[in-house]
């Protein structure tokens, strides 16, 4: 998915899950080269509400919200708690 920069790509990928936390491995990607690498922080309820009936919308929606919050994105190998609630209110 890309937003502003057609050459910057996130990739999100279930990693684990902890309590009723869902952790998310995501890449930034600039045309084919990794960029950085960090961790995306979702709570079950969100993971929930965005699964839906697509297996794979909580990694969509981390993405999207990642293209939207590029100022937010934590430094390499750093873990960021996403709130997707924010996308529904665009």
């Amino acid at each position: 998915m890309t937003f502003s920069d057609p050459q910057l790509r996130y990739k999100a990928t279930f990693q684990k899950k902890v309590g009723d936390r869902y952790f998310y491995q995501v890449e930034e990607r600039r045309t084919q080269s990794l960029s950085r690498s960090f961790t995306a922080a979702i709570s079950a309820t969100q993971k929930t509400t965005a699964k839906g009936f697509d297996e794979r919308a909580p990694e969509n929606s981390i993405e999207r919200w990642c293209e939207l919050h590029q100022s937010r994105l934590p430094k390499d190998r750093e873990i960021v708690d996403v709130d997707l609630d924010e996308l529904q209110k665009l």
